[in-house]
């Protein structure tokens, strides 16, 4: 009998096996703290060297039950080494048959064919919250969310009801008429006349109602126009969230490697087709990191997608190659194999500035954000290829980017590619709690909504 395990599944390792797979992290940890790395590299692999195994028992799941499969692999069919880590993905053919050893595993699958898929690189995927108190970036505009919890709907009266036929009158003019109403019916109470009295509280019932019918209407008025706090839903200001990376950080702080896919929204105008309110992000951080790691981890994430495509979307490219673009496959396949261009804010400006050959429609200035039209000349006209552009201006990016030691600059980065503009944007977050307390000072952040997130650097975090 013969089965097909589900696509992918996760490989549990025993003990000696995950330490050893977290060699790559105590290296890191070591560096961190000034360690000789080659030094414990040398004796944490004399001290944790598997003794060579003829067959691994691995415990797979598919996430479709609590309970696991144990897979029998021969070393013949894929070195134990590769599927030591915990969280490697694989694809598995075999025999189910009687478990070859007594333990809680009733059969077990006789591994035949096995096709090593990989640790994805190790990150974790996470998710974030869509509705947020906090102003992400700092700077770039919100959506806001706000609802009240009364009804719309305007109470029901009995008959219309108004003072004078020809005159509309306002609430506090019937607070008033309330007022005398009320004190007639109190002085024809004190007399014998009956029918006068009945007259008078039928006027007073009937004030009383328009006056609740204008306090609704005065309720049910736009929130720009006033609305009590007390009748929102949120006590304070919630937004559609910019981005999630506040959250990755405090995942990041946990787990290492993480990275969330979600809607993402912005309030900003924008005259471009390629800036919508809505869109949808990949979000990575990465701890122990700093700003050539995230830029290196862009540029390879960017070439593999590149090189995915060139490989498994034949039909798709040719027909886009016939109908649109002539040079999209050469373009692929020069992003996924020729290095990209990395220069700094200051360098993209320089260059822009000896341009003769064009007016720009924005004038190019330091300190200036650097428009689609100047990316795209950068790209497309002068390297020709893609450019990474980084150390810009700290006014031009978010608050907790990391601040460069001219005190000007932030190691944040644009990925720019030939005939789109920017597809990455990243940076090295900031560590240092002075320096992101200022920050949000500076911009006018309000810091009880940053709590939370500054508690990250009162805990001393690492480099991300």
């Amino acid at each position: 009998m013969r089965k097909d395990p589900p696509s992918k599944v996760d490989v549990d390792v025993n003990c000696v096996e995950v330490f050893h797979s977290k060699i790559p992290f105590l290296r890191t940890f070591i560096k961190a703290f000034g360690g000789n790395t080659t030094h414990a590299k040398e004796k944490l692999e004399s001290i944790v060297q598997p003794p060579p195994l003829s067959v691994s028992f691995l415990k797979i799941r598919d996430g479709s039950s609590f309970t696991s499969l144990q897979i029998m692999v021969d070393s013949s069919i894929a070195p134990a080494s590769q599927l030591m880590p915990t969280g490697t993905c694989i694809l598995a053919e075999g025999v189910l048959q009687k478990s070859s050893i007594q333990g809680k595993h009733a059969i077990e699958l006789k591994g035949e064919k096995l096709l090593y898929i990989g640790m994805n690189h190790g990150f974790v995927h996470v998710d974030v919250p869509i509705i947020t108190a906090t102003n992400t970036e700092g700077f770039s505009e919100n959506f806001q969310v706000s609802t009240s919890t009364f009804s719309t709907k305007e109470p029901k009266i009995e008959e219309p009801v108004s003072v004078d036929d020809t005159e509309i009158v306002s609430l506090e003019t019937i607070k008033l008429l309330i007022d005398e109403k009320s004190k007639k019916v109190e002085e024809l109470k004190r007399s014998d006349s009956n029918k006068a009295l009945a007259a008078a509280e039928q006027d007073f019932h009937k004030i009383n109602l328009l006056a609740a019918e204008l306090e609704a209407r005065s309720k049910s008025k736009p929130e720009t126009e006033g609305q009590n706090i007390e009748n929102l839903f949120f006590s304070n200001q919630a937004f559609l969230t910019t981005s999630g990376s506040l959250h990755l950080e405090s995942f990041a702080s946990a787990l290492g490697n993480v990275y969330a896919f979600g809607p993402r929204f912005q309030a900003d105008k924008s005259e471009s087709t390629k800036y919508l309110a809505e869109k949808w992000m990949i979000e990575t951080e990465i701890a122990f990191s700093e700003l050539e790691d995230a830029m290196k981890c862009a540029e390879d994430f960017v070439k593999f997608v590149s090189n995915w495509v060139s490989e498994n979307c034949h039909e798709e490219l040719y027909f886009l190659s016939k109908r649109g673009d002539k040079t999209i496959i050469d373009r692929l396949n020069s992003m996924a194999l020729a290095p990209f261009e990395k220069i700094t804010y200051a360098t993209a400006v320089e260059v822009l500035n000896k341009v003769t050959d064009k007016t720009f429609e924005t004038k190019i200035q330091s300190g200036v954000a650097l428009t689609e039209e100047h990316e795209c000349y950068l790209v497309d006209k002068f390297y020709k290829k893609p450019v990474i552009i980084f150390d810009y201006p700290k006014e031009l990016k978010s608050f907790n980017v990391r601040l460069n030691d001219d005190g000007k600059t932030v190691a944040a980065f644009d990925v720019i590619v030939p005939k789109v503009g920017a597809l990455v944007r990243g940076s090295q977050k900031e560590e240092r709690l002075n320096h992101l307390s200022k920050r949000i000072k500076e911009l006018g952040l309000k810091k009880d909504q940053y709590e939370w997130y500054l508690d990250l650097c009162k805990q001393e975090t690492v480099k991300h």
